[in-house]
Order: C-alpha cells, then sequence, then structure tokens
C-alpha cells in the first residue's frame, strides 16, 4: 500500500471550472476529456496546491479556490489556496494559515507533477543525486556525518578567531605588562599612601635635625665662636670683688645651665631617625607605585586587580592556543577522513550510476523511447555532481536532460526511471506521457503505468484510449454550456459510460459499435 495517497481535488473560479471535485482511488487514475476541456487547469488547481504561484487561468475576481487532501501513514493532511483580492494568494495546511514556502516544503513529500510545464524532478540536481543512491543504496550517512562534525568545529575555530601573529603580540604585551608589576611588586593596596606618609616623616626629621644640629654647634660646639664658649669667657673677666660678684655668679649659673639644656637637645638630637639614603630610596619607591596607578586605573588596588586579571588572560590565551592546535589537528585529521569516505561514496555511486543507467536505458523501448540514450555522469568530490545526459534519437546530439528534453520525453523518462528504481513515496502525476505516441507503444507505457501504479497511486492525463483503459479509475473532463456560459464538469465513468469515453477516444463516436465494442475490447485487457 502506498505511503500518500491523494484522496479529493476541489476547484473553483478556474477558468471555465465553477466548480470541479474529484474523490481519487489507490492505483491507477486517469483523467481523460476532449481538448480544451480544463483537464490542464485541473493539474494546474493540483499544482497550486502545492504551492506553484502560477495563476495562469485564474478569473481574476478573488473566486479562485484550490483543495486537495491527501492520506498519510500518519493521518490526513489537506492543502489549500485562496486568491484574495489584488491577486495575492493565500496559504492554509489542516485549516491552518502558512507562508507559500511552508507549503511547498510539506508538499514535495507528498506529490510530485511529471508535465509539460512543471519543472520535474528531473530537471534538479539533488533528485539525480538521489536516485542513485536509491538505486545502488549508496549510503553517505558517514561523509555527510563528518562534514557536520567539520562545520561545528570549523565554526568553534572562528568563534576563537585567533590570527597566530596577532595573538603572540597580544600575548607578550600582557605578559610584560606582569613582569613590570612585578618589578615593582606593590604589596598591597595601601602601600603606595604607607610611603607617602612615611616620605613625609623622614622629610621633616631631615630639615628639623639640620637645625637642631645647626643650633647644638652655634650654642655649644668646638667652635672658639659657639655662643657659649664666647660668653664663658665674657663672665670670666667679669670681676669677683664687690658687687659685680653676684652677677658674675648668676650668669655663671646661666652658662651653666644653658649648657646642659644643650646637651639635652643634642641628646635627644641624636634619637632621631633620618637617614638621607632612605629618603632617596622612598622618593624612588613613591615614584614607581605612582607610575603603575597611573596605568593600570589611577591606583594600588587597580595595579593589583589588573595583574590578576592579566594572568588570567594569560592563562586562558596558552590554554586557548592549546585548545586552537587540538582543533587544528582534529580539523587535519577529518578533513583526511572527508577526503577517504568521498572517495568511496564517488566509486559507489559510479557504480549506481552505471547500473542505473542500463536498466532505464532496456526501459526505453517500452514508454516510447526507441534509439535514445542516456548517460548518468558523476563527478565532483564525492560524486554529487551529476549530470543526466540525453539524446532522443540515434544521430541527434545530447546534452543535459534538464535542457533538452520535452515536456513528454522527461514523462517518460521519469516512468523508466520508476520502473527500475524504488519507487517515490509520493503521488505521481503524468501530464503529456502520450505526447506524439500511439498504437501499441501507447499500450505498452499504459501497462508501464499500471505496473508503477502497484507500489505508489498514479495519476495521468492522457489523451489515449489504450492508456485510459488500463486505470483503475476513469475521470472524464467535460465542457457543458449553462445558461450562455461555458463551464467544466468531471465525473467518473463506470460501466457503460466508460465504454462510450473510450469509444470516443479511438473514434471520436462514442455511439458507433465498432469504436464501443474495441472500447470493451480494451478494458477487458484483449
Amino acid at each position: 500500500m502506498p505511503k500518500v495517497e491523494l484522496v479529493a481535488l476541489d476547484a473553483s473560479g478556474l477558468g471555465p471550472i465553477d466548480g470541479a471535485s474529484i474523490e481519487f482511488g489507490p492505483g491507477f487514475n486517469v483523467l481523460t476529456g476532449e481538448t480544451g476541456a480544463g483537464k490542464t487547469l485541473l493539474v494546474g488547481a493540483l499544482s497550486l496546491c502545492l504551492g506553484s504561484s502560477d495563476t495562469r487561468g485564474s478569473r481574476g475576481d478573488a473566486s479562485l479556490r484550490v483543495a486537495s487532501v491527501f492520506r498519510t501513514s500518519s493521518g490526513e493532511v489537506s492543502l489549500r489556496r485562496e486568491q484574495v483580492a489584488g491577486g495575492r494568494l493565500r496559504s492554509f495546511v489542516n485549516g491552518g494559515s502558512v507562508s507559500s514556502e511552508e507549503l511547498r516544503t510539506l508538499a514535495q513529500d507528498l506529490l510530485v507533477i511529471h508535465g509539460q510545464h512543471d519543472s520535474l524532478r528531473l530537471r534538479q540536481r539533488a533528485e539525480l543525486v538521489r536516485l542513485i543512491d536509491e538505486h545502488g543504496d549508496v549510503d553517505d550517512t558517514p561523509l555527510r556525518d563528518v562534514r557536520t562534525r567539520i562545520a561545528d568545529l570549523e565554526h568553534q575555530r572562528d568563534t576563537w578567531g585567533v590570527d597566530p601573529g596577532k595573538w603572540e603580540q597580544e600575548l607578550e604585551f600582557r605578559r610584560f605588562q606582569v613582569a613590570e608589576i612585578d618589578r615593582v611588586a606593590p604589596t598591597d593596596s595601601d602601600e603606595l599612601d604607607a610611603t607617602l606618609q612615611r616620605l613625609e616623616e623622614v622629610s621633616s626629621a631631615l630639615h628639623h635635625l639640620g637645625a637642631l644640629s645647626a643650633a647644638v654647634e652655634i650654642l655649644d660646639g668646638d667652635s672658639e665662636t659657639a655662643v657659649l664658649s664666647l660668653m664663658t669667657r665674657v663672665v670670666h673677666d667679669i670681676p669677683v670683688e664687690g658687687k659685680f660678684g653676684d652677677f658674675r655668679d648668676r650668669l655663671t649659673s646661666v652658662v651653666l645651665d644653658a649648657r646642659e639644656v644643650v646637651r639635652e637637645l643634642a641628646d635627644e638630637t641624636s634619637r632621631i631617625e633620618a637617614d638621607p639614603d632612605e629618603l632617596g630610596r622612598l622618593n624612588e619607591r613613591v615614584s614607581q607605585l605612582q607610575a603603575l596607578a597611573r596605568k593600570h586605573g589611577g591606583s594600588l588596588a587597580a595595579v593589583l586587580e589588573a595583574r590578576e586579571r592579566l594572568v588570567q588572560e594569560i592563562a586562558d590565551a596558552e590554554a586557548m592556543a592549546d585548545t586552537v592546535v587540538t582543533l587544528d589537528e582534529s580539523l587535519r585529521e577529518l578533513r583526511m577522513e572527508e577526503n577517504r569516505l568521498a572517495e568511496i561514496v564517488k566509486k559507489a555511486r559510479r557504480v549506481s550510476a552505471n547500473s542505473l543507467q542500463d536498466a532505464v536505458i532496456a526501459q526505453f523501448t517500452r514508454v516510447a523511447l526507441p534509439g535514445a540514450h542516456l548517460e548518468i555522469v558523476v563527478e565532483g568530490d564525492d560524486g554529487s555532481d551529476v549530470e543526466f545526459l540525453f539524446s532522443p534519437s540515434p544521430g541527434r546530439t545530447g546534452g543535459p536532460l534538464r535542457t533538452i528534453a520535452s515536456g513528454g520525453e522527461l514523462s517518460r523518462i521519469l516512468l523508466a526511471l520508476s520502473l527500475v528504481s524504488v519507487p517515490d513515496d509520493v503521488v505521481a502525476v503524468f501530464d503529456e506521457i502520450d505526447a506524439g505516441v500511439g498504437g501499441t507503444v501507447a499500450q505498452q507505457i499504459g501497462e508501464c503505468l499500471q505496473e508503477l501504479a502497484r507500489t505508489q497511486q498514479v495519476i495521468v492525463v492522457t489523451h489515449l484510449a489504450s492508456i485510459a483503459a488500463k486505470a483503475d479509475r476513469h475521470f472524464v473532463v467535460k465542457k457543458a454550456v449553462r445558461d450562455g456560459v461555458a463551464a467544466t464538469d468531471v465525473a467518473e465513468v463506470r460501466g457503460e459510460s466508460r465504454v462510450s469515453e473510450i469509444a470516443r477516444m479511438l473514434a471520436g463516436d462514442s455511439a458507433s459499435a465498432e469504436s464501443r465494442a474495441l472500447a470493451a475490447r480494451l478494458l477487458s485487457g484483449g
């Protein structure tokens, strides 16, 4: 039983189609009718359901509406398109509004139309690769997995954004900054303030020490000009007799007291700690700490934070370097593996392509392509550059199938492919498959379609009775005039009605005994 079936198609507002409804059955369904009755419009309606934007035949009055219902393994799916004012088409899936792109994406897994105005799957390179892989059971999963891993690693590698030269320069600069901080080696965030305070203390002490030492020297130094020495000599010259003796004694006492005070002052001065070398060292330290602070935020706290950050950045950068080296090595190994797997897949695809080519050519006589030739060329690193080269007859120059084959030829080639390859899990619609054929060849094409319909639902638009007679269900498209206006009707024919339609297709006369007898034989398989 096919995985997908088209259950129903409804169309209105499309050319002469006021309202047509078809309920298809499994197997082989056929649409027939006189030229101009509207068969192509019904295929166009189906194409619109699949996401086509071709509204040729639309009346332009917002009356266009097409809908289809598919039965799948997971349930029914309904697709609908409606034309609104301005000609825009709205898309719906299961009643919910979607974009036309979403509709097309879903529909491509439901149905494919092989016909004169359609971009057939055989025109798409990816479809050609799929046909080859399915025919030869080619499994490119390992290759695709490796390519996915390569893409992921390349993304990671790009995220690091490592330019080796620039990265090394930045790393060296960070190391230089840390070394510069470490040479100064601030003890803590308060060292600059403490050093400035000590510098002020030493500077003040040195200043006072000089003044005090000078005072001691002037007052009671070894010089003959020292104040107390001079005063002693002066007092010594004061007479001791009489009333001046008292003054001399008093002044002598003053000199002695002054000497005692000066000695105490000298002792105290000697205890002052004020090393001029320390002053130089302090000045140098303050200069170093202030230079660091200016470079890293204005304070020693910022300097210490900067060092911690720089050390972490260096560690991260070195780890990153290891990571990048690991990534590059992994990428190198994966690319080697990719090349190895690509070569394996390419060889398998070439083997499959040769087998598929021979099998399809063997079907060409059955599908009305006698003398035609097909060559499947497989190129590219992994064999995904595939081209189907087609020559319709001996002596005619061949070329790419997607450009050289007519709509009818494409349909028949697709039929030949379908007969020898794994059937699509989709509904197959053939339009114009009978172009330019007749007689025994048409009978053969009918048999091919009948064979294909055993594994998937097939819908065919045809003018040939020998093809129509092979169908499981037969629908006739007729043009009628209602109230003076041409309209299209669609109805399923069975029994005598079907005999009449086959007779009309045979001889243009559904009433003659001869044509009806021949129609009956075709329908009975005779």
